[in-house]
């Protein structure tokens, strides 16, 4: 019966309305969000014994494109996929990162399960990450375009964000993007960290063994196939079910939608050429100079 109705026309009106503006359709998709999931991995966790393979989680920096990750992922065969995020929502309450929360999570994702988040890097989740053998696929993005990618989000489109009301204190967009780089103060005692602390969480990433690192300006330009047989490189060599010299779809109409995406905006690359002032870029430099040559976009 709870099956039926999870599945039943209004649960499916409910989840293909954006809840931007409405909180109880936002708690109701969640609600019925977590109950489906709940159902397909206890149904998954009976056949746990005849299942191998190692799990496989889509990383990024936040607004580096992992749901164009994730809809690439999913057109692989016999890839499970439940709608798992992983994402350190207490650190909005303390300023702190948790990693044991990044441990347990990352411990709970399935064989074969496909797992979505910003994890950041610590020594104990890459640990956890090589135990369970994860493939472990990480997109980037120019962190100028990061930032105009996420002052639109939280002060437009987020209003749940706990960002969204700190940020929409300040005037105007020039700035609401100068706080975004140096950081501010959203609620009384919690504070934002400035660009170069949020990119530094990530960058060891880039020298972890056997992580898949993805620009999201090949994804969604014209490296685009390029970067997908990248990924089905990487994907068949350690995906244990499958056979290694399978050939797996490379055509990037079929497999990437970036609209599909809940938080997707535009998609553009080079935007901030047009919102930054020539205060936000010397600011970003003095902060951020070093982690945008790290990343390759310098």
């Amino acid at each position: 019966m709870l099956q039926k109705l999870l599945h039943g026309k209004h649960i499916r009106d409910l989840t293909s309305i954006s809840p931007a503006k409405n909180p109880l359709l936002r708690y109701s998709n969640r609600v019925a969000s977590q109950l489906s999931r709940g159902i397909q991995r206890s149904r998954r966790n009976l056949k746990l014994s005849r299942l191998t393979g190692p799990p496989i989680l889509c990383n990024s920096i936040p607004k580096a494109g992992t749901n164009l990750l994730v809809q690439i992922i999913r057109n692989y065969p016999d890839v499970d996929y439940f709608d798992t995020l992983i994402i350190d929502t207490g650190f909005w309450k303390s300023n702190t990162r948790d990693s044991n929360y990044y441990v347990r999570e990352l411990n709970r994702v399935l064989p074969r399960e496909c797992a979505q988040g910003h994890v950041t890097y610590s020594v104990d989740v890459e640990r956890v990450i090589q135990e369970h053998s994860m493939l472990h696929f990480l997109a980037i993005r120019d962190p100028r375009d990061i930032l105009v990618s996420d002052l639109h989000f939280v002060s437009e489109m987020a209003y749940w964000h706990p960002l969204h009301t700190g940020i929409n204190r300040f005037a105007t967009k020039s700035d609401q993007l100068d706080a975004l780089i140096h950081g501010f103060e959203y609620k009384p005692g919690l504070f934002y960290p400035n660009i170069q602390e949020r990119l530094a969480e990530y960058l060891s990433w880039l020298d972890s063994p056997d992580v898949c690192v993805v620009r999201f300006e090949d994804l969604t330009g014209e490296n685009a196939g390029q970067a997908i047989k990248k990924m089905n490189s990487y994907f068949a060599s350690r995906a244990t079910w499958i056979d290694p010299n399978i050939e797996l779809d490379c055509k990037v109409e079929t497999i990437i939608d970036p609209r599909k995406s809940k938080t997707f905006r535009s998609g553009k690359t080079g935007g901030w050429r047009k919102e930054f002032q020539s205060y936000h870029c010397t600011a970003f430099e003095q902060l951020a100079g070093s982690a945008l040559e790290r990343l390759g976009y310098e």
